[in-house]
């Protein structure tokens, strides 16, 4: 498939700005854009770790205190930007505006958002609205219950719905999508369902209550085309587990389910990339969060939008600029065949495998990046968005089918006993299915 062919009339000759998030992020963006012939690029983004992109760049110091902080503050910087931005983006002049894809914002510094995905596609990031589409898809999940905050109504859900291992509780979107777990909880206890419930409650009115979910954390990913759905391949999403609950880790593409379990996995995402078409319009890239557990995969949460787990598609594919593809799927209309999509990345991506992980640690602030070397292992401490970065990745370990997460257990721990990161102790999700 001629990807670059369809996009090189989309992007050849503009004059491109690339805002929101670290300007690292958007280093093959812009090697993108020159690959398709873009006449200039300018990168506005606050500070991360890894390799500048191959332009000119601004660097802006946003601080969030968390993720979901991180993009409200861009969102507020799209609308009324500083003085500088304004007057850099002046200069710059651009004809096309990228963002991150994420943030409800459709203008930055006055000018439209390409590929902003509209209000009625956000609104189905609600966790606690997520379980009438899987009914819809005809997607099988755990059984689960909305209740408000106040009282005793979520309480009384947790002690109908707890199965020996505690419930997960989800808050809803009264002040706007979130991800990365911002909102999510585990409760065992009636002590725990009264701290999380005066916690999300400053955020929430109510929250989605489901068995806790035994097993290997991890997504599937589709692409919404005119008249069908890619299906792409599952990966691991690497949550480990901490006395303080969960930490997020990224993902990684070394693990392999079943083959039946795979196929079962894209099916759903077919089915529900289909239904997200017929209701809302939708185009481009999509995620179904869930949980490989005893009986199957579970899905706990969909994001529409491109998810982190998206992120091997560049490793396994450099040549298919799919970030770009994404934003002109949703801003330009331009439409892949999905049957070559599927054709071009799965194979790619069981050869490609991604051997990594990242943490963010937000005590901790370095302004410049070191690396330690640990045998197979290449551990750097860097800025962040929020405090510190730690990238981990390996060159063998662990072997193709095999998850990630107790390499990243080993790998963080090696990391935190170098840089005294508090840490702590970190264990796996077991796998426990074949």
């Amino acid at each position: 498939m001629d990807v670059v062919e369809l996009l090189r009339p989309v992007y050849a000759g503009r004059r491109v700005l690339l805002a929101c998030g670290p300007v690292q992020s958007k280093s093959a963006l812009v090697a993108g854009l020159r690959s398709l012939g873009a006449a200039d690029c300018l990168v506005v983004g606050s500070m991360g770790t890894g390799p500048v992109p191959d332009a000119e760049h601004l660097l802006v110091d946003v601080r969030p205190a968390t993720l979901m902080d991180e993009f409200r503050r861009w969102e507020r910087i799209a609308a009324d930007p500083p003085a500088e931005v304004a007057a850099a983006v002046d200069r710059f002049a651009p004809d096309l505006v990228l963002t991150n894809g994420v943030e409800s914002s459709t203008t930055f510094a006055g000018r439209p958002v390409f590929g902003s995905r509209p209000p009625a596609w956000t609104a189905l990031e609600d966790k606690v609205t997520v379980d009438a589409l899987w009914d819809a898809a005809g997607v099988p999940r755990a059984e689960a219950e909305t209740a408000p905050l106040g009282g005793t109504a979520a309480w009384s859900a947790h002690r109908r719905l707890d199965a020996g291992a505690g419930t997960v509780w989800a808050g809803d979107a009264r002040d706007g999508w979130h991800g990365g777990g911002e909102l999510v909880r585990r409760v065992r206890s009636r002590a725990e369902a009264e701290r999380v419930a005066a916690d999300l409650g400053t955020r929430c009115d109510q929250v989605r209550v489901m068995p806790f979910l035994d097993g290997l954390p991890c997504s599937i990913h589709g692409f919404v085309t005119a008249d069908a759905v890619a299906a792409l391949r599952p990966v691991e999403i690497i949550v480990l587990r901490s006395s303080q609950g969960f930490r997020y880790c990224g993902v990684a593409t070394t693990w392999d389910p079943a083959p039946g379990d795979r196929e079962a996995m894209r099916a759903a995402a077919r089915r529900v990339g289909s239904l997200l078409r017929e209701e809302v319009g939708y185009r481009g890239c999509f995620t179904v969060d869930g949980v490989m557990t005893a009986d199957g995969f579970r899905p706990t949460e969909l994001n529409p939008r491109v998810g982190a787990g998206l992120k091997y598609v560049p490793v396994a594919l450099p040549e298919l600029p799919f970030g770009l593809l994404q934003a002109a799927a949703v801003g330009d209309g331009v439409s892949v065949d999905a049957g070559e999509l599927e054709r071009a990345i799965l194979p790619a991506a069981d050869r490609s495998r991604v051997r990594g992980c990242h943490t963010l640690v937000p005590d901790r602030h370095v302004v410049a990046e070191e690396t330690y070397q640990d045998g197979g292992c290449s551990l750097t401490l860097g800025p962040g968005t929020i405090g510190a970065m730690v990238r981990i990745t390996t060159v063998d370990s662990p072997p193709d089918g095999e998850p990630f997460a107790p390499t990243a257990v080993k790998a963080l721990a090696l990391a935190d006993r170098r840089w005294a990161l508090g840490l702590g102790p970190l264990t796996a999700a077991p796998l426990v299915r074949g």
